[in-house]
């Protein structure tokens, strides 16, 4: 999608959802004011009535209160003599009515009415007829009789002229003190009764603006109160009942289709005014501002959108169109010298954006050479990489395949340069890379170089494939031994020694040659088949070269099967130990074995460890090989000590890679106590490549297992290149001289050295332990130069588990008796 289209389907919704929103809080604002307001109105309304209807109410029971302390009245109420009572007094009573009625006209029937219920006086300011003197049956009679409070109200249609009334009637209870005495008690000689007119309360019109509206008068149950006027005009939607509400709430009822708003005020005892607004009355107003936005908002998105998305366009768009253009010219500016220039006529974030394109573009166009020569170049060594080592050898082999010459490739890879760049840092390692580099160039614009395969570059023979492998490539050869002379000479030049940082430095290379088209028929089999050719270079003893064959090959596969056999045995823990005893010289006794790993796999059969454990020191199993068999040689200990041969050690041989794990002692330690040993019933054996490689780590290893009490013990003494001076800085406590002395001793030189060796180890406080002791007159001269310990096929092999408890048994040995 274009960003056109973006900006658009982005500006719109950011301009209508806002407009829209405005639009609908304000039609909500002003619903919920205008329902606010007609709320209030209406309260205050009903408010009023209740006012009214109290006023009225009060003026009526203190009228009541009034007549009924009256002393005229009360006389007339007593008196018996009936010529008396209607002929001298009841005129009197009656203007005493009339003087109350005329004082408050809203009292238009006052009566005074006996308890059998004959309506014994009454006075009305209207015409108003009386259909009956007799009020027994009356609600208005029941309800003020039977009323156990003096004041009672009865609200119901006055059957005289069918208005909806206020009955507010009073009990006179009175004692005829002259008649019975003063403990006379007080008698119900009469109920006062007072009329009011409450229909126009029910007939009251609502304020404005809601005429429409409805009040009705009704009964604490909801039933509906109605005088004749309420009758002549009830609506058709009226219900009959209608329950109130709480005071101050507004409730929603559906009358007949209308929704309508529903408000109760109980403004009376027993009288409720209840009153219903149609909803669209209260909404009409918001519906009104609703749509005057609606109106603002399309009249906003049809004359400001268009003028926006024009001012977008201009201001935005159309430089960003012009910067892509620029940017796909500049991506094609490799193919031509032109640079990408643009030109900016503002000030703002645009024209900084120009200026930061014309700037990239200068620079682009500055350094398009110098990535192109950096692209094919190592920057250590100023040779071609590996990319253009693939470049160069595809023309190789094409230049070969034409000319139908032999084009050989030379596999280089340094020996003993990894210890180099570990003891003297890496910054050195550089360095003597560059000097072999240089050195390398010197010997290979010589003579012995068939031809180039660039003329241009005399270098680009020679390549650099990463940390100290290199590659030479031989194009134009007229004999295949003719790649071994320029090896040879590879070999003689690497070999003379190197000057760094005030140090004489010694190295060699070991070298594989593959030849096109004989031992391969890709460049991807070619490469492979010269480095196999290299490994096998280093596995015959380093520093020489070897060809290519069928049978380099092979081994090669063979190393990748067992290496992958050698995951699946980890895993499955397929190892088994065996154990050779080491005896002492003095007394014959076996002092401890030495516990060696084997293997024989299911599918390949026995393995031999000089196999496998190289290939698992590679690629990093020999940590877990290690471990299992640290835990299998403990646990064979443990049974041996539970058996009874408590004095009798294990040796466990240690790889490198094991030294340098910073939690290899806590390790061993929690082995050692899983199986319930002590630290001094085993000792690590250890190589004595592995120590010189000299590792801060491999040291403090080594230190802190003396100090737990694990004697350590150098194996094979003699093989490498250390000196007993070096190893009395180290913890070591016993020195394993290689077998390769002991089956030479028949040379005139190598008693001398042997004895020498033991004569040294006891003066550094070392015990001596002879391998590969054989035969009776090697035996013989170890006693005789008081050597310490042996270990050899002379007495026992390596033996399984189920067999080293015979061993035991079968001790001490007379050695004596070999040398005698």
């Amino acid at each position: 999608m274009k960003l056109q289209s973006k900006i658009t389907l982005t500006v719109i919704p950011m301009i209508i959802v806002p407009l829209l929103l405005v639009g609908i809080l304000a039609y909500l604002e002003l619903w919920r004011h205008n329902v606010s307001y007609s709320q209030e109105q209406i309260s205050g309304y009903a408010k009023g009535l209740e006012t009214e209807f109290n006023n009225r109410l009060k003026i009526a029971e203190l009228a009541l209160s009034s007549l009924a302390n009256d002393d005229m009245l009360q006389d007339y109420l007593l008196t018996e003599d009936l010529d008396l009572r209607y002929g001298l007094m009841q005129s009197p009573v009656l203007r005493r009515l009339i003087g109350f009625q005329r004082a408050n006209p809203s009292l238009y029937e006052i009566r005074l009415i006996l308890p059998d219920g004959f309506e014994e006086l009454r006075v009305v300011n209207r015409d108003l007829p009386n259909h009956t003197e007799y009020e027994q049956q009356t609600e208005p009679f029941i309800v003020a009789i039977d009323n156990p409070g003096p004041l009672s109200h009865h609200i119901t249609v006055n059957p005289d002229n069918g208005e909806l009334a206020l009955y507010v009637s009073r009990q006179l209870w009175l004692a005829d003190i002259a008649h019975e005495g003063f403990n006379a008690k007080p008698r119900l000689r009469a109920v006062l009764s007072i009329t009011l007119n409450i229909d126009d309360l029910a007939t009251h019109p609502l304020p404005k603006p809601w005429q429409q509206g409805r009040a009705l008068l009704t009964d604490s149950s909801g039933s509906v109160l109605e005088g004749s006027a309420q009758q002549a005009h009830r609506p058709d939607w009226m219900p009959i009942s209608l329950k109130p509400v709480k005071q101050s709430d507004w409730e929603e009822h559906t009358l007949f289709g209308t929704l309508m708003a529903h408000h109760s005020r109980k403004i009376g005892p027993n009288l409720v005014l209840q009153i219903l607004l149609p909803q669209k009355l209260i909404n009409s107003t918001g519906r009104k501002v609703g749509g005057i936005v609606l109106l603002m908002m399309l009249a906003t998105l049809v004359v400001v959108i268009p003028v926006l998305l024009v001012l977008l366009h201009r201001q935005f768009l159309s430089p960003i169109q012009t910067l892509n253009l620029a940017l796909d010219n500049l991506g094609n500016m490799g193919k031509s010298n032109d640079q990408v220039q643009l030109r900016s006529h503002t000030e703002d974030e645009i024209g900084e954006l120009y200026s930061a394109f014309n700037r990239m573009s200068q620079e682009l166009h500055q350094s398009q050479q110098r990535i192109q020569n950096l692209a094919y170049i190592d920057t250590l060594t100023g040779l071609p990489n590996r990319a253009l080592f693939q470049r160069n050898l595809d023309q190789a082999v094409a230049q070969s395949e034409r000319d139908k010459h032999t084009l050989a490739l030379l596999f280089i890879d340094l020996d003993n340069f990894k210890p180099i760049n570990d003891n003297m840092g890496h910054q050195a390692g550089d360095k003597l890379l560059r000097m072999i580099a240089q050195r390398l160039l010197m010997n290979l614009r010589s003579s012995d170089l068939a031809g180039l395969i660039d003329h241009d570059h005399p270098d680009s023979n020679f390549s650099r494939l990463g940390g100290d492998e290199f590659t030479v490539l031989l194009p134009r050869l007229d004999a295949a031994h003719q790649a071994g002379i320029v090896a040879e000479r590879i070999i003689s030049a690497v070999t003379q020694p190197f000057e760094l940082d005030d140090q004489t430095i010694y190295i060699g290379a070991s070298i594989g040659i593959a030849l096109w088209p004989e031992d391969a028929r890709s460049t991807e089999q070619l490469i492979s088949h010269a480095d196999q050719a290299m490994y096998e270079a280093k596995n015959r003893g380093k520093n020489c070269y070897k060809y290519f064959s069928h049978n380099i090959g092979q081994r090669s596969r063979e190393m990748a099967t067992i290496e992958q056999r050698l995951h699946c045995a980890t895993e499955n823990k397929a190892f088994e130990l065996h154990y050779q005893p080491i005896l002492e010289t003095t007394s014959g006794r076996i002092r401890s074995f030495e516990a060696l790993i084997r293997w024989n796999d299911e599918q390949l059969g026995p393995i031999p460890p000089d196999k496998f454990i190289p290939l698992a020191e590679q690629n990093g199993l020999i940590v877990e090989i290690g471990q299992q068999v640290l835990n299998q040689a403990c646990e064979q200990l443990c049974q041996l000590h539970q058996q009874g041969f408590g004095s009798v050690k294990m040796g466990i041989n240690l790889s490198t890679r094991q030294l340098t794990r910073p939690q290899f002692a806590s390790e061993v330690i929690n082995t050692l106590e899983r199986y319930r040993l002590k630290p001094s019933d085993i000792y690590m054996e250890l190589t004595e490549t592995s120590v010189m490689k000299g590792q801060k780590q491999t040291v403090r290893n080594l230190s802190k297992l003396s100090r737990l009490g694990i004697q350590i013990a150098m194996d094979d003494f003699g093989t490498g290149y250390s000196s007993l001076s070096y190893l009395k800085r180290l913890p070591i406590d016993l020195l394993k001289i290689d077998r390769s002395f002991i089956k030479q001793l028949e040379d005139e030189s190598n008693p001398a050295i042997l004895s020498a060796i033991i004569t040294m180890a006891h003066a550094m406080g070392l015990e001596v332990v002879a391998e590969g002791v054989e035969l009776e007159s090697q035996m013989r001269f170890l006693i005789d130069h008081n050597c310490d310990l042996v270990q050899g096929y002379l007495y026992s092999p390596p033996r399984p588990a189920s067999e080293i408890a015979a061993l035991l048994h079968a001790q001490p040995i007379a050695l004596q008796q070999a040398s005698a």
